[in-house]
């Protein structure tokens, strides 16, 4: 996902409004610059951030247990992720992804 997709998503969430309950005008009026904040803050180089995030610091505390997921037969019949349908992605036990 490029930076401009990433930055449609989470724009709102990260920068949010001015105010607590924003009207439907002002989140209208507000999405675009959210947007472009985000978007600005992902172009910013790696050398920017590593300022606040160092390499050694990844990984500290163990990670949480994977949880178990299981699908039953046919459930992920149709679905798509990529072009590719997901069972073709995600595989199974038996069948590994292709």
């Amino acid at each position: 996902m490029d930076r401009h997709n990433l930055a449609r998503i989470f724009g709102p969430t990260l920068v949010g409004h001015g105010t607590p309950n924003p009207t439907p005008l002002a989140i209208m009026e507000d999405t675009p610059r959210q947007c472009l904040v985000v978007s600005h803050l992902l172009a910013l180089p790696l050398k920017f951030w590593r300022r606040f995030v160092g390499e050694e610091q990844e990984n500290l505390v163990p990670s949480a247990q994977k949880p178990n997921v299981t699908y039953e037969q046919g459930e992920l019949d149709g679905v798509f992720w990529g072009g590719r349908k997901l069972r073709d992605c995600i595989g199974t036990a038996t069948f590994p992804p292709s």
